[in-house]
C-alpha cells in the first residue's frame, strides 16, 4: 500500500468524526477507534519494526567497522615492523607495493599556556548556553520552539496504549 492510499484510509477512518469546529466526538472515542487493528496501525507496526531493525543493523555495522579498522591497523603495524626488521625500504609484490616513507610532521604542544591566541579556536559550549537560556535571556541567543519528535520504546506492553495529545487536540 502506498502512502497516498494509507493517508486516504486515515482520512476515511476519521472523516465521520470531524466538523468545521473540531471533533464531533470525544478524543477518547477516537482513541478507541484507533485501537482497532486497522491497516493504519498495521502499517505503523511495520514501520516501527523496520526502523528498529535498521537501527540495530547500523549499530552492528558501526561495531564491525571499528573491529575491521583495528584489524587493518594491526596488519599494517605488523607489515611495518617486518619491513623495518629486514630492513627493507620497499617491497614490490604482484598485488601491492609496500614502502617505508617518512610521515608528515605534526605539532606537539608542550606548554599550552605559552601558545599564542592566534592558534586557538573558540568553540561555543551549546549545553552551557542552553542551560543559561533556560534560566533567562542571553544576548545573541534564544531558545528554539519545541519541535515534535518520535520516541519509540522497544518492548511490548501487555495491552495497546494510545494517549491523546492534550496540547494539540481540537475541543
Amino acid at each position: 500500500m502506498d502512502d497516498t492510499a494509507l493517508m486516504s484510509q486515515v482520512d476515511q477512518l476519521l472523516a465521520p468524526y470531524r466538523t468545521e469546529t473540531g471533533w464531533a466526538v470525544e478524543v477518547e472515542d477516537i482513541i478507541e477507534l484507533l485501537k482497532q487493528d486497522t491497516p493504519v496501525l498495521q502499517r505503523l507496526d511495520r514501520l516501527e519494526e523496520h526502523a528498529s531493525m535498521a537501527a540495530d543493523y547500523a549499530k552492528r555495522a558501526r561495531a564491525k567497522a571499528q573491529q575491521l579498522t583495528r584489524r587493518a591497523d594491526f596488519a599494517r603495524s605488523v607489515m611495518q615492523a617486518i619491513l623495518e626488521a629486514i630492513p627493507l625500504k620497499k617491497l614490490e609484490r604482484p598485488t601491492y607495493t609496500a614502502s617505508l616513507v617518512k610521515a608528515p610532521q605534526h605539532a606537539i604542544p608542550t606548554d599550552e599556556s605559552q601558545i599564542p591566541e592566534e592558534f586557538w579556536k573558540r568553540v561555543l559550549d551549546g549545553r552551557k548556553l542552553l542551560s543559561a537560556l533556560r534560566q533567562g535571556p542571553v544576548d545573541g541567543a534564544e531558545l528554539s520552539n519545541q519541535q515534535m519528535t518520535l520516541r519509540i520504546v522497544r518492548g511490548r506492553l501487555s495491552t495497546d496504549t494510545i494517549e491523546p495529545d492534550t496540547e494539540t487536540t481540537d475541543e
